[in-house]
């Protein structure tokens, strides 16, 4: 004899089994997309400060200056900048600055910095072969807040990284301005 649905004992209890299982999927989506959620914030807080931090370089008439602007709440340090001349050779990257970049200060624009007798020396060379973007990308290492290292490459890439090697990465020259403040 077929069983009929009607209010018979294993009708409520398929009916039940199958709420309490969708209750339950949806308590355990609902916990993983919340977790999911502080993980994303949490990052993005982590790089925060580090996205706000920005060098990049200008020409203005002849000259080739370098702009700081530290949009963070908090400073950076060990800022270790690097000019990037890239030629049909590969890169070729010429050290420029170190230092601790305080916050600037709202509204106000960037920090404008000369660059050292011999990058200019080198780059002014290099602009001439160039007709147009003789503007030479950078490349800069530092150190936020929470002792956190960041890379932020030529292509515009913010990297976390592990503490950077000592003295200089092998892939940057020296100028004279390793040790000047600038």
């Amino acid at each position: 004899m077929p069983v009929g649905w009607g209010w018979n004992p294993e009708t409520l209890s398929a009916i039940a089994t199958t709420l309490a299982a969708l209750a339950a999927i949806s308590a355990l989506a609902t916990f993983w997309w919340r977790w999911r959620d502080k993980r994303d914030e949490a990052h993005h807080a982590k790089r925060r400060d580090a996205e706000d931090f920005r060098v990049w370089t200008e020409k203005e008439g002849d000259e080739l200056f370098m702009f700081v602007f530290n949009g963070a709440a908090n400073p950076v340090f060990d800022v270790r900048v690097a000019i990037d001349l890239v030629s049909r050779n590969g890169s070729d990257k010429r050290y420029a600055m170190s230092r601790a970049c305080v916050p600037s200060r709202r509204g106000l624009d960037p920090v404008r910095r000369a660059l050292s007798k011999s990058v200019r020396e080198d780059w002014e060379p290099w602009a001439k072969k160039r007709s147009v973007n003789d503007e030479p990308m950078v490349e800069y290492h530092f150190r936020d807040t929470a002792g956190i290292w960041w890379q932020r490459t030529t292509d515009g890439r913010l990297i976390e990284i592990t503490e950077p090697v000592a003295g200089l990465p092998s892939d940057w020259r020296h100028s004279d301005t390793a040790r000047e403040p600038v």
